[in-house]
């Protein structure tokens, strides 16, 4: 039984770090979005607070939303 218990406790261990992986946003890399009227960057500061340059407010709320 006890074998049992830790054997589910691992599986739920693991189930819930691929959950909360699964939820965190894309920071490195690129991103293909299509609909894009320009390139869109979003760039970090030292402080982790994103920074968007995109050439319209249309193109902003799409890179903004992902």
């Amino acid at each position: 039984m006890l074998l049992l218990a830790l054997v589910a406790a691992a599986a739920g261990v693991v189930w819930l770090r691929s959950a909360t992986k699964a939820a965190l946003p894309v920071l490195d890399g690129d991103v293909q979005i299509s609909g894009l009227s320009a390139p869109v960057t979003v760039r970090r500061d030292a402080h982790g607070v994103p920074h968007i340059e995109a050439a319209s407010q249309d193109d902003l709320f799409v890179a903004q939303a992902m």
